[in-house]
């Protein structure tokens, strides 16, 4: 919709005296009311916008419609344009050529052109105090973990030293298997029968179905009025006060039904040949395990045994836990009074020796910093791997 023009008034506007400084001159005074100096080419006109007053007088208001000030070629005095001879020496208008507006623009770009560049946009306070906050706050977090991360030197003495090995033992034995035929195993595979079963499922799109959802629209639900005010300076004392106002859709949003095709699928059984077959393979018959007290790790010796076929039993995989539980020298030093290791053989052996006093670095954090394969002892794992084995030791 256009707008439409509510209200249009005129309001005053002021001036400063250059020659004794007294300000907020009202626009309809061409001389001083405090010194009596005309305004002249040099002073701007402003509009107070806390308090602003309306032009009330019709004869006033015809004056100010008329346009800029004039400017006296002569003495440069400004006059108002139902004026034809200048107030300040009586030169007629026709002899001058400039108004109050075209002396302002070129006011304007003769300061425009004696000022620096502006290399950019000054930011916000608010802005500028965001990225300050963030900037306090990143580097308060980088401070904490550089300072965490620094390491120092704790001595440690060795308490416990504990190790355990396992070997799995291997028979040569004939068994019954079932498997499907791509995965068959073990030596001269024997059929004994097979069958056609279901090895898995296949998802197919088997047409479409018609299905229902709701979503949100935006709709407009009526109309607002809303106002502008804009001021246009006169050039001669005053501002031209103009209240524009136009209704303007408001938008809101509702929730929708609507309908959309999608995909229908089902599972289709994949088959494929199961076979129940006989055939020859080494399979674990137990663990061999060796445990000490100390940091000398050996292996297990695998048994004598023999499988079908005359074969002999063989070494299967191998397990082991190598562990050093270490307490802390002097208890003022920051960091974990005891801690249970797990080591590889060479550090096991030679770097955790028994009842040895070590050197570790430790964090602010006051954690241990491990160094290659070194880690805390995970009971978990340990129980995971080890429990299975405890329990098929082979005596």
């Amino acid at each position: 919709m256009a707008e439409e023009t509510v209200s249009e008034e005129y309001v005053y506007e002021y001036w400063d005296c250059p020659k004794c400084g007294n300000k907020g001159i009202r626009g309809d005074l061409y001389k001083c009311n405090q010194c009596g100096f005309p305004r002249d080419n040099s002073i701007t006109f402003y509009r107070k916008e806390e308090s602003e007053e309306t032009v009330s007088e019709t004869n006033e208001v015809e004056k100010f419609k008329k346009g800029p000030d004039w400017i006296c070629s002569f003495c440069e005095s400004l006059n108002s344009q139902e004026d034809e001879n200048c107030k300040g020496c009586g030169a007629t208008k026709s002899d001058s050529e400039k108004n109050y507006f075209e002396e302002l623009k070129k006011r304007e770009a003769k300061a425009q052109k004696s000022s620096p560049p502006i290399s950019e946009e000054p930011k916000s306070p608010k802005k500028s105090k965001g990225l300050i906050l963030g900037g306090l706050i990143l580097s308060a977090v980088i401070g904490f973990f550089s300072y965490g991360s620094c390491t120092h030197k704790v001595d440690y003495t060795v308490k416990k030293a504990e190790w355990v090995r396992a070997l799995a033992q291997e028979r040569y034995m004939t068994r019954e298997r079932v498997d499907w035929r791509d995965e068959m195993k073990g030596d001269d595979p024997e059929v004994i029968r097979t069958e056609n079963a279901i090895r898995r499922y296949e998802k197919r799109q088997v047409g479409t179905r018609t299905e229902s959802y709701t979503e949100n629209e935006r709709f407009q639900s009526g109309t607002k009025n809303e106002c502008n005010t804009t001021y246009e300076s006169t050039g001669s004392g005053a501002s031209k006060k103009v209240k524009r106002c136009k209704d303007v859709p408001v938008y809101d949003t509702r929730p929708v039904t609507k309908t959309r095709e999608v995909p229908v699928f089902q599972d289709f059984p994949i088959y494929d040949t199961k076979v129940t077959y006989r055939s020859g393979l080494y399979e674990t018959i137990g663990y061999r395990i060796k445990r000490g007290k100390d940091n000398d790790p050996i292996w297990p010796e695998l048994s004598a045994g023999i499988g079908e076929k005359n074969k002999e039993d063989r070494k299967g995989k191998t397990e082991e836990s190598l562990t050093v539980i270490i307490e802390k020298v002097n208890s003022g030093d920051k960091g974990p009074d005891s801690e249970k290791l797990s080591l590889q053989e060479i550090d096991f052996k030679e770097n955790f020796k028994l009842n040895s006093k070590i050197t570790l670095e430790v964090n602010n954090f006051g954690s241990i910093s491990y160094k290659g394969s070194q880690k805390t002892f995970d009971e978990k794992a340990y129980k995971e791997i080890f429990e299975p084995i405890f329990r098929s030791e082979l005596k």
